[in-house]
């Protein structure tokens, strides 16, 4: 029997989590984004509007053989 991959592609949002000892809140972004702090926390969220409807998929099929 033949083996397929699907891939399945819906809007999302990723997030990341860090907690800083800084002074202020520019020194804080910096440490960030020059990787000094690693994250706590991470994930990300489907994005859903609030129209009720379930967000729509998109999917890609291809041959896994």
């Amino acid at each position: 029997m033949p083996k397929y991959r699907i891939i399945e592609t819906r809007p999302a949002t990723a997030f990341w989590e860090y907690v800083v000892e800084a002074n202020d809140e520019n020194e804080a972004l910096d440490k960030v984004l020059n990787y000094e702090i690693e994250a706590e926390d991470h994930g990300f969220e489907l994005d859903n509007d609030d129209s009720g409807e379930d967000d729509e998929s998109t999917f890609e099929i291809f041959s896994a053989e």
